[in-house]
């Protein structure tokens, strides 16, 4: 090959040259072995290799370990809890969604309303009786938007669980303690 010399112009219009030898291409290891080197320890596998790089990185290791206890959980809690998917409650369809349990005041799906009297007569936009509470022989029942909350009598304790009795703001109680009547009505 010959020497040659070759021009082109860049994007900013500048003409450049360039020469090249027959020099320029000659074999630089011609006259060496190419060989490759060996290890000075032992080779890894892939996983032993992923598995140590994995284990240098501590919210991996954390990551992995939440994974490893949510895992565990799901197959031994519906071993150990009596609760299943298949039975109904329809006595707590109406209760409120709750985050904690009842009676801790926040976010348990329960509101404490006191000396508020429930007048049937004023509604919301959606016809619910406002919040308040009634007083009917001894028994005071709190409610909130159209669903019982609690029912209580003094020194008796407070249940807050719904009652299959109770719908749409009305409850039935019936207890040979509160009248001759079987049945007293609030609605």
């Amino acid at each position: 090959m010959e020497n040659k010399e070759f021009q082109y112009i860049d994007s900013g219009n500048v003409s450049h040259s360039i020469n090249l030898n027959k020099d320029d291409f000659k074999l630089v290891q011609i006259d060496k072995s190419i060989h490759d080197t060996k290890f000075k320890n032992k080779p890894t596998t892939f996983f032993k290799d992923a598995l140590k790089r994995f284990c240098k990185n501590k919210s991996s290791v954390t990551g992995a370990i939440i994974l490893g206890v949510l895992l565990v959980l799901s197959f031994v809690l519906p071993v150990a809890i009596s609760y299943d998917v298949d039975t109904q409650h329809p006595a707590e369809q109406f209760l409120p969604p709750k985050l904690f349990s009842a009676g801790t005041g926040f976010w348990d799906g329960t509101v404490e309303y006191k000396n508020k009297i429930a007048d049937p007569s004023t509604k919301d936009e959606n016809g619910y009786m406002y919040p308040g509470e009634s007083k009917v022989q001894g028994y005071t029942i709190s409610f909130d938007k159209g669903s019982i909350v609690s029912i209580s009598k003094p020194k008796e304790g407070t249940t807050n669980v719904a009652s299959p009795y109770g719908n749409g703001g009305s409850i039935i109680i019936s207890s040979s303690k509160l009248s001759n009547s079987s049945q007293d009505y609030i609605d």
